[in-house]
């Protein structure tokens, strides 16, 4: 995919894979107006006019649109200072420096997969949360990708490992505090 056509009805939640994967990946995401013009003209035109996510005067700032353009612009900046450096352009990415594993339900894999490389692990999240690896919500990977400053991690961190398939054990109207809320970050590294 070279570029993503942004219909404001199916990008407006965070949720939608094509999008995230697309803003990720630092490709191009455009209003319909690209290629409604590129039609008139006969042929591709220059995207940065119709590049979604640009700040238009007197319209009110819209966080999924500034997204897409940051990372764009956030990666190719990388991709071109690696290429210099003599490194491969592919090693910049939204999630280069993330070691992930997506515990999600079956139905959900799928989107996930368009957003990150992963390798099946088996490990017990027990475990991985005794080894100070954070667990968290799935939900961190959207906010990531929208905010800016990305949100500190340890709003996102399960109260207690969800394996896909299980129950829920929680107690209606009984509130679990989350592990790690009072967390600085300054002594403890992050891993995802």
């Amino acid at each position: 995919m070279f570029h993503l056509i942004a219909l404001e009805r199916v990008v407006t939640e965070t949720s939608n894979e094509k999008y995230l994967a697309a803003v990720a990946a630092g490709k191009w995401v455009l209003h319909k107006s690209f290629l409604e013009a590129s039609r008139e003209a006969g042929f591709f035109i220059e995207e940065s006019l119709h590049e979604w996510g640009q700040e238009i005067p007197g319209e009110p700032h819209n966080k999924l649109a500034a997204a897409a353009r940051r990372w764009r612009v956030k990666l190719r900046q990388e991709r071109a200072a690696a290429a210099e450096a003599g490194k491969s352009p592919s090693s910049c990415g939204a999630f280069n420096s993330w070691v992930v594993l997506l515990c999600v339900d079956k139905s959900r894999q799928p989107g996930f997969k368009h957003l990150a490389k992963t390798k099946v692990d088996s490990s017990d999240l027990n475990a991985l949360q005794k080894d100070n690896v954070w667990c968290l919500k799935p939900d961190y990977i959207a906010e990531y990708l929208m905010q800016d400053p990305p949100p500190p991690p340890q709003k996102y961190l399960l109260s207690e490992p969800v394996i896909p398939g299980e129950q829920d054990r929680s107690v209606p109207g009984q509130s679990r505090k989350r592990k790690g809320d009072d967390l600085t970050g300054g002594d403890k590294r992050v891993r995802v």
